[in-house]
């Protein structure tokens, strides 16, 4: 395998990669290493190596996490995308969104591109998102096919805006998500 990714395979490179990060199958455990043929197999067009890398970077270098999740979402891969728009949408804290209107809009569109893919989990992140914008008709309308569908972060957002804003949430959601959670009230 190592030989195969000294000649420029692209996959053994990542395997490799990966087998230094972890020290596994033999391999020392090296994460400069690991790294750098991460990198080298990202920019050779691997989405593997680029999610990777974009992982062990999001910590350290938001901004690069940010240029390797987009280029796998641009390749197809919708979790990528979904990553690259929250990092877009929110503050290195992870609840507070940015003011960078360009950057929020960018980050929407990714989600839009990514629930018409049929990703629920962007779904519910584009409903939290304007949850927290203060958009809360436009939260709801997102939030509601996730949260029927079962993703926790969408019902807990409907859940909690239930609360805090009753009007805003339908009383036939609320009823649905009440059912599935076996939150109904008990006759006393």
């Amino acid at each position: 395998m190592t030989a195969r990714a000294q000649q420029g395979d692209v996959e053994a490179r990542f395997e490799v990669a990966m087998m230094h990060l972890l020290g596994k199958g033999g391999a020392e455990k090296d994460r400069g290493l690991a790294l750098e043929m991460l990198k080298r197999a990202a920019d050779d067009g691997s989405q593997r190596a680029a999610i990777n890398l974009a992982n062990l970077l999001i910590e350290s270098d938001r901004e690069q996490a940010l240029t390797l999740y987009e280029k796998a979402g641009e390749a197809g891969d919708i979790d990528a995308l979904r990553h690259a728009a929250f990092l877009l949408a929110y503050e290195t804290d992870g609840s507070t969104p940015t003011q960078d209107t360009a950057r929020l809009e960018k980050a929407q569109n990714y989600l839009k591109d990514a629930a018409a893919k049929g990703d629920l989990f962007a779904e519910a992140l584009l409903g939290k998102l304007l949850l927290d914008l203060g958009q809360t008709q436009e939260a709801v309308r997102w939030l509601k096919k996730p949260a029927l569908a079962g993703v926790a972060s969408a019902m807990e957002s409907v859940l909690i805006l239930a609360t805090t804003a009753p009007d805003a949430v339908d009383k036939a959601l609320l009823a649905k998500l009440k059912t599935m959670l076996n939150l109904e009230e008990k006759p006393s």
